[in-house]
């Protein structure tokens, strides 16, 4: 039996999505990358955000801090996982940092669906756009918050 591990992003730490796109019985994981929060300098409040939003998830997270690269190595060592998933993230940046380290560790990334549907037409503008794609963006909203 395969077991799988999800590496989780800070772009995507929404139970909706996890519960959607992450396998029934994985280990959820989220790894405060020292480098990464260092490059960014992000605040402290901009991290408790972070775990707090890990600790709002309804399933249980295992949070490390340090070097993903080390840490998924260790974890291969010691844990008998044998499928690692991520999510591919937005930024430009952390995308670019997340795939590398994927990459070198063999670990195969998800890309979540488009919260808001992609749109037939074209709008000139974007009160129109707006007018067409709310009450999804309303009904996706609310679904993150139950």
């Amino acid at each position: 039996m395969t077991t799988t591990c999800v590496w989780l992003q800070e772009e995507w730490l929404s139970a909706s999505l996890i519960a959607e796109l992450c396998p029934a019985g994985a280990t959820l994981i989220y790894i405060f990358d020292e480098t990464w929060l260092a490059q960014r300098r992000y605040s402290l409040k901009r991290i408790q955000f972070i775990y707090e939003a890990l600790l709002d998830l309804p399933e249980a997270v295992e949070i490390y801090r340090g070097e993903p690269s080390e840490i998924l190595h260790a974890r291969r060592q010691n844990k008998t996982e044998q499928r690692y998933l991520t999510f591919k993230p937005r930024d430009p940046e952390l995308r670019q940092r997340v795939l590398d380290i994927a990459h070198a560790h063999d670990v195969e990334h998800m890309t979540p669906p488009p919260w808001i549907p992609v749109q037939s037409q074209s709008f000139k503008r974007f009160f129109k756009f707006y007018n067409v794609v709310k009450r999804h963006a309303l009904d996706e909203a609310s679904r993150d918050k139950s």
